[in-house]
C-alpha cells in the first residue's frame, strides 16, 4: 500500500521484507523482526494482518532454512497460545511441512522429532 506522497507504508515495507522468509539463510535481521512479531502476537488481528500472516505462515518450512524454520515455528505456537482465531492458519502450516515438496533433497524433517519444543530447562 502507496501512502501519501508516493511513499511505501511501513506495514508494506514489513510484509515486503518478510516475503524473504523462504530464501533468506537467517540473517540477524531476519530471525529478530520474527522474534519481534513473535513477541506481539497478541496484537495480531487475522483480517487486519492478513497479508502478514501470509507472509509467513503460508511458507513450507521445507523451503526455509533450519534456523528460520524453528523461529516461524515458534512464531505459530506464540500466535496460536494468544489468538484462536489463527488457529487454522497455524495447523496449515504445520501439516503443509510433514512431507517435503516433490524433489527436495533434505532428509532433515523441519518440524523435528517429538519433544523438540521442550523448554530447554527441562
Amino acid at each position: 500500500r502507496v501512502v501519501d506522497g508516493g511513499e511505501i507504508s511501513p506495514y508494506t515495507q514489513l510484509v515486503q521484507r518478510l516475503a524473504a522468509v523462504t530464501t533468506d539463510q537467517g540473517t540477524a535481521q531476519l530471525l529478530m523482526l520474527i522474534n519481534v512479531l513473535s513477541e506481539n502476537v497478541s496484537h495480531f488481528n487475522e483480517r487486519a494482518h492478513h497479508e502478514l500472516l501470509n507472509q509467513l505462515l503460508g511458507c513450507n518450512l521445507w523451503n526455509c532454512s533450519a534456523v528460520v524454520a524453528e523461529h516461524l515455528k515458534e512464531f505459530a505456537l506464540n500466535l496460536v497460545s494468544a489468538n484462536g482465531a489463527c488457529l487454522h492458519a497455524c495447523m496449515d502450516l504445520f501439516v503443509r511441512s510433514f512431507a517435503p515438496p516433490i524433489g527436495h533433497t533434505s532428509a532433515a524433517p523441519p518440524i523435528g522429532a517429538p519433544g523438540d519444543c521442550a523448554p530447554a530447562d527441562a
